[in-house]
C-alpha cells in the first residue's frame, strides 16, 4: 500500500508540472506591450451606417488587479465608424444608439490594427 501512495504521488506531481508548463501567456505579458488600434463600424440590420453611435471600451484585466481600468468612450462619425487606440489585452465592448438595441461583447486587443462590424437591431416599439 505505501508503494501505491508513493507511485500515485509521483504521477500527481508529474501531471501538475506538465499542466504548469503549458500555461498560455496573457496578452498583457511581454510581446504585447503597446496599444492596438481598433476600428468599429456600426450599422443597422439592413447595412445602413449609424452616425453618432456610442462606443465604450472597458479594460478587462482577467485577474490583474493592479492594472488600470480606464474606459475609452467614442462616437461614430457620419459614416458610422469609430477608431480608437486601446491597451493590449481583453476589453469589454458596448455599442448603443438611440432607437436601437445595444450590443455587448468581449474583444482581444492585439498590437496591430483590428476592425469589427457591429449590427444593431431597431428597438421594438411598444404602444402606449
Amino acid at each position: 500500500m505505501p508503494r501505491l501512495v508513493v507511485f500515485l504521488s509521483w504521477i500527481l506531481a508529474l501531471l501538475v508540472t506538465s499542466v504548469a508548463a503549458q500555461r498560455i501567456p496573457l496578452p498583457s505579458e511581454p510581446g504585447c506591450t503597446v496599444s492596438g488600434t481598433v476600428t468599429i463600424t456600426v450599422s443597422d440590420v439592413s447595412g445602413a451606417r449609424i452616425p453618432n453611435a456610442f462606443v465604450l471600451f472597458r479594460a478587462n484585466r482577467l485577474g490583474d488587479h493592479n492594472a488600470k481600468k480606464v474606459p475609452v468612450e467614442l462616437r461614430t462619425n457620419s459614416a458610422g465608424i469609430a477608431t480608437g487606440s486601446l491597451p493590449c489585452g481583453y476589453s469589454d465592448l458596448f455599442v448603443g444608439a438611440d432607437g436601437f438595441t445595444p450590443q455587448a461583447r468581449e474583444l482581444l486587443i492585439e498590437q496591430n490594427t483590428s476592425s469589427l462590424s457591429v449590427r444593431l437591431e431597431v428597438y421594438p416599439q411598444t404602444e402606449q
